[in-house]
């Protein structure tokens, strides 16, 4: 095993492949990076659909996945759905009203900015990338699924802090696994 990492990172988004040697397999903060793992994964399983992220923030995760499953398997993923409010988390109720930790409008990044990342880090795609903006309450079930093309989700990738809006994605999405 040689370290540092024998695969030259772009940036600190740059996910390393899987089948590099541990410790290589860490990304820049330290923690092993699952983008990579899942996009060997997809890979292996053969698995053709989509790429469903909910909860974008800034499009880090976005930039890695992309990344990552273009260097592995790039025909594996056929779209990308990207799904936030790009406003921010949405008022705090039920369970999660009186949070210390989460705030409504916290984690706002629009969709100018989200794509601007991701011109920034060259993974930007019109033809293979779409950004689905508003709170999930009233995205998801106005959203057209037809699009999915008869297709299921390959990865779906959750990153909500809020129960609500959690319960809401879990509702929406069950359909498309496989």
């Amino acid at each position: 095993m040689s370290w540092p990492p024998r695969h030259a990172r772009i940036d600190e988004l740059d996910p390393l492949p899987y089948e590099t040697e541990w410790p290589d397999l860490r990304c820049v903060t330290g923690r092993i990076d699952v983008h990579s793992l899942v996009a060997f994964f997809v890979l292996a399983c053969r698995s053709r659909g989509h790429y469903m992220e909910f909860g974008v923030g800034a499009g880090r995760s976005a930039v890695a996945a992309l990344r990552a499953h273009t260097r592995k398997n790039p025909e594996g993923i056929l779209h990308y759905f990207l799904f936030d409010s790009f406003e921010g988390l949405p008022s705090l109720e039920g369970p999660d009203l009186g949070s210390k930790q989460f705030t409504a409008g916290q984690f706002a990044f629009s969709q100018a900015e989200v794509k601007a990342k991701l011109e920034q880090h060259k993974v930007w795609d019109e033809k293979r990338i779409t950004m689905i903006p508003g709170y999930f309450d009233k995205s998801l079930p106005a959203f057209d699924t037809s699009v999915f093309g008869g297709h299921t989700a390959s990865v779906v990738h959750i990153d909500v802090d809020l129960h609500e809006s959690t319960r809401q994605v879990l509702d929406f999405v069950t359909p498309f696994l496989h």
